[in-house]
């Protein structure tokens, strides 16, 4: 029978029945573990080199290794997508501002506007959303219901809204402009 280890089992120990080796307690088993990890191995560098190294630096070595090819990928992505990047940014800035202007124009309340374009922000920070159009949406929808609520059609009241956003939002990208209608 084979032992846990895909090795023969080791005749020198008390075995069950089964062949396989007695389950042993965690600090048992760790002087083997650790003496295991302290085996040489002969290993092959990037380059080619065979050389002979201890199995725990052998490791320790990879995982550092893999730790700057993951650093190196991350600033390739960051060069990558820093024009996006910057893009998100900008919009972010320009959100709070396009807020403001809509609270002016609609007399949306300014705790409220602030806190819709506050929470976009941490959840496009925690999910990566895309979208830049996406602070506004519910500030717009708001500013629609006021209107509304003041005794405005719907239509006129979307138009007044839409014309303030376009009017006061030149810096905002073509598409966060394109916003859905909520109604």
């Amino acid at each position: 029978m084979k032992g846990w280890g895909g090795g023969r089992a080791d005749p020198s120990r008390a075995h069950d029945w089964t062949g396989r080796a007695p389950v042993r307690a965690a600090h048992a088993t760790l002087p083997l573990w650790l003496a295991w990890q302290g085996r040489t191995i002969r290993v092959r560098n990037p380059a080619g080199d065979a050389h002979v190294t201890t199995a725990a630096t052998h490791h320790a070595t990879r995982a550092a290794r893999r730790r700057a090819l993951g650093r190196e990928r991350a600033a390739r992505w960051r060069e990558r997508h820093a024009a996006e990047i910057e893009a998100m940014r900008a919009a972010a800035a320009t959100a709070e501002a396009d807020a403001a202007a809509l609270r002016e124009a609609s007399g949306v309340d300014a705790a409220m506007a602030f806190a819709l374009v506050e929470r976009h922000a941490a959840l496009r920070a925690g999910a990566q959303h895309r979208d830049v159009g996406l602070p506004l949406v519910d500030v717009l929808a708001a500013a629609r219901a006021k209107l509304r609520a003041n005794g405005m059609e719907p239509d006129a009241a979307r138009d007044a809204v839409n014309r303030r956003l376009a009017h006061h939002a030149a810096s905002v990208t073509p598409d966060s402009c394109a916003l859905p209608n909520r109604e």
